[in-house]
This record gives structure tokens, C-alpha cells and sequence, in this order.
């Protein structure tokens, strides 16, 4: 709670009468938080995104998964940080408190964020950004010999968002749900003799 404060009195300090969340981030990560400044830009592009997804409050492994591959789950601590950030300092402003830090704002503001943080780790999703298909495209093509590279693709992505859905997702599972695809898209291959 201390660095939380910390921030938003630099926020204060500077006295933000025509703030932005960009404006906000640049701030905090590069004054406050020191990083290099390729990295405000990186986190900023998915701020909207980030604050939509929060907002719907919708969870479940498959969006969750697929929202965090997306911008990247070692963003997501940062994107908190500074989204809790410019929220209180948001409510404050439009309620011309600038003088008082108010426990309940931070602390309603901050769960509505933690929900979402404490749902990924319930469900193990902190490495998903860095999950690998369960059969990866050149086993696709040694299996399915003749298979295009824009069905390995498609098939690719079905995998991969099988795995985050199931999170018991088998080999087997997979070979299933390619042969089904296979028949569904209609694929001729060259089928491997054996």
C-alpha cells in the first residue's frame, strides 16, 4: 500500500489537471518505476483493452488465457499498478479532494483489479503467455503429410486454446480434435503408412 501511496503523491506533486492514462503511465514507468521507454508504450497499447476486459468482469480460462497471451502475462502486475493508479487519481480529481488519500477509494478501486489477478493464479495461468501447442506444426506435417501451412495454422490455434480451456488437455485429446478437424475442413493428405 506504501508504494501505492508513494506514486500518487508523485501524481499529486505534479499536479495533473489535464491527465491521461498515457500521460499517467509515462509517468510511473518511466520516472517512478524507472524502465526503459520502450516499455510505456508496449503496456499502454493494451490499456483500453485491459480496462474493457476488467470492466466486463466475464471470466473463465478461455478468455482469460487468450487476454493474457495477448499482452503479455509479465505486464499484467504494471497494467494493475498504474490502472489502480489513475482510477483513484481519476475519482479524487472529479471529486476535488486532492488534499485527502481515502482509504475505501484505493481499496474498491484495487479489488476490482485483484479479482482479476487472483482469478489467474487460481487458475494457473501465469505462464500462459509462454504455452506451446501439444503437437507442434512439424508433427502436424509428419503425421499429415500434404497438410497446408495455413491448416497447421488453424489447427495450431485450436490446440492451443484446447489447452488453456482444459487444463488436463492430452496428447490423445489432441490427435481427436485434429482428425476431427481434419474431416470438418476437409483436408486431403497424403495419409502416412505405418
Amino acid at each position: 500500500m506504501c508504494a501505492f501511496y508513494s506514486i500518487l503523491l508523485t501524481i499529486h506533486m505534479k499536479n495533473f489537471s489535464d491527465f491521461s492514462k498515457n500521460c499517467l503511465a509515462n509517468v510511473i514507468l518511466s520516472k517512478t518505476l524507472k524502465l526503459d521507454s520502450k516499455w510505456p508504450l508496449k503496456i499502454i497499447h493494451f490499456f483500453d483493452d485491459f480496462n474493457t476486459f476488467i470492466a466486463k468482469n466475464e471470466y473463465n480460462r478461455l478468455n482469460v488465457g487468450l487476454f493474457l497471451r495477448k499482452i503479455l502475462v509479465r505486464n499484467i502486475s504494471i497494467m494493475i499498478f498504474i490502472s489502480v493508479s489513475y482510477e483513484y487519481v481519476e475519482k479524487i480529481n472529479s471529486n476535488n479532494v486532492l488534499d485527502k488519500l481515502d482509504d475505501n477509494i484505493l481499496e474498491n478501486i484495487f479489488q476490482k483489479y485483484f479479482e482479476f489477478y487472483k482469478y489467474m493464479k487460481k487458475e494457473n495461468l501465469e505462464n500462459v503467455d509462454e504455452l506451446k501447442p501439444i503437437i507442434d506444426g512439424k508433427r502436424l506435417k509428419k503425421e499429415f503429410p500434404g497438410i497446408s501451412l495455413k491448416n497447421i495454422g488453424e489447427i495450431i490455434n485450436i490446440l492451443i486454446n484446447k489447452q488453456i480451456e482444459l487444463n488436463n488437455f492430452s496428447e490423445e485429446d489432441a490427435m481427436n480434435v485434429i482428425k476431427t478437424k481434419i474431416e470438418e475442413l476437409n483436408i486431403n493428405f497424403v495419409k502416412k503408412d505405418k
